[in-house]
């Protein structure tokens, strides 16, 4: 498997730590059991928040799969790596901060909904573009916009590593 990046190599090790092995294991309430982290859908905003020790993530039930899954990855990262009320960020000094998270977990959720490793598993060479990209939204189930930009970020960086930049 090549890894591009640190957040690949992350993402790969944590899956691999708890089991997550194949396509059919990414799973919200598969990652979130492994992990110890509370899931839970509501009609509410997605979060993440500790709460006596206990990590949670509340899911917003309202969206779709697609979406809910991408959000439960990106509270996933706030879960793993964020400490704090978001809330309590809202003054000057702290707005970069939470902006950096906001974005961190973002591109954490990229890797975590459509890990690399599994990209690298898939023959993406006898697919056109809208092929692969259609594939990587129905097996991954992730949105389009999501799908784009993952596929997108994948061959740029298949390219880079194989110097045709």
């Amino acid at each position: 498997m090549v890894a591009f990046n640190q957040m690949d190599d992350y993402v790969d090790n944590l899956y691999k730590d708890i089991g997550i092995i194949c396509i059919e294991d990414l799973r919200m309430e598969i990652i979130s059991e492994r992990l110890g982290i509370k899931l839970a859908f509501r009609d509410i905003k997605s979060q993440s928040i500790i709460y006596e020790n206990q990590k949670y993530i509340f899911i917003d039930q309202r969206l779709s799969k697609e979406k809910q899954w991408e959000q439960f990855c990106h509270e996933l990262c706030h879960s793993l790596w964020h400490y704090g009320n978001q809330i309590r960020m809202l003054n000057s000094d702290t707005h970069m901060f939470m902006a950096y998270q906001e974005v961190k977990a973002e591109t954490f959720a990229m890797y975590a909904c459509v890990p690399t490793s599994l990209l690298n598993s898939c023959d993406f060479s006898t697919m056109e573009y809208k092929e692969a990209l259609y594939f990587i939204q129905s097996t991954f189930h992730v949105g389009g916009f999501f799908a784009k930009k993952r596929l997108d970020q994948f061959v740029e960086s298949k390219r880079s590593i194989a110097g045709v930049v």
